[in-house]
């Protein structure tokens, strides 16, 4: 265990002085570093919310990625995202975090030209599940979700336009 602490320390410490190159650390599901992980242990039994398992922020190699410490990097930064929502019996919200001001963007709904580019990507990609999207689909979704990714998202997945 001590080991996998030194190796990552030691790397990302190499990683924030490279001058070489660019670095981009990118951290996705930023939220899912605050639910229960699978490892159980006695000292977190009086945690009703934890149901006996460790945190994943008190395991070292998540702790790594937690920190907001992307301003030390010397040429690069540092990008974490999260998507709010409910969770077992857990909500998370970037209030939590003690974010500064200019530290989250919030996505906001998109116009019909960005949001056809996103349909595009989202059938590309498998998860929009229509063969060959026309144009009157991306449309009729646009006028249900009013650019809303998360909702149009949603529909993609169930069908539900």
């Amino acid at each position: 265990s001590d080991v996998y602490k030194r190796q990552v320390s030691t790397q990302s410490t190499w990683v924030y002085n490279l001058e070489s190159h660019c670095v981009l650390i990118a951290v996705d599901d930023y939220n899912w570093l605050y639910r229960p992980s699978v490892y159980p242990s006695f000292r977190y039994a009086n945690k009703k919310e934890l149901n006996k398992k460790i945190p994943p922020y008190h395991l070292s190699l998540c702790r790594a990625f937690m920190k907001f410490d992307g301003h030390k990097i010397k040429n690069g930064m540092k990008l974490c995202a999260a998507s709010l929502g409910r969770f077992e019996k857990h909500v998370f919200s970037p209030e939590k975090l003690n974010f500064g001001l200019g530290y989250n963007y919030e996505v906001e709904q998109l116009e019909l030209d960005d949001f056809r580019n996103f349909c595009t990507f989202c059938n590309q990609n498998g998860l929009w599940k229509v063969n060959s999207p026309n144009e009157f689909d991306i449309q009729r979704l646009y006028l249900m979700t009013q650019g809303n990714i998360g909702e149009a998202v949603e529909c993609m997945v169930t069908y539900e336009y």
